[in-house]
């Protein structure tokens, strides 16, 4: 392991692109979301979800699956959420 200080500052790089990745989803969801309102689809797609959830949890590390799940669950709820605003 790097010392402290510079794994510290790494993982500050790391979540900075991490907000910036999140801000461009919600972006792209508010905009996929608008789409469908307007062309009167559904809103939710549990299955769609599922799909991407799963493929991002046969992506990473084992060691790290389980976490997966809860945090893309909350992003899809906030991203849900844009469209009530």
């Amino acid at each position: 392991m790097k010392n402290l200080d510079e794994s510290r500052k790494t993982l500050d790089q790391i979540d900075s692109q991490i907000v910036d990745l999140l801000e461009n989803r919600m972006k792209i969801s508010k905009e996929i979301g608008i789409y469908k309102l307007n062309n009167n689809l559904n809103t939710e797609d549990s299955s769609r979800e599922d799909k991407i959830i799963k493929k991002l949890e046969n992506k990473i590390d084992p060691e790290f699956k389980n976490s997966i799940r809860p945090i893309y669950s909350e992003i899809l709820v906030k991203a849900k959420k844009l469209l009530q605003k």
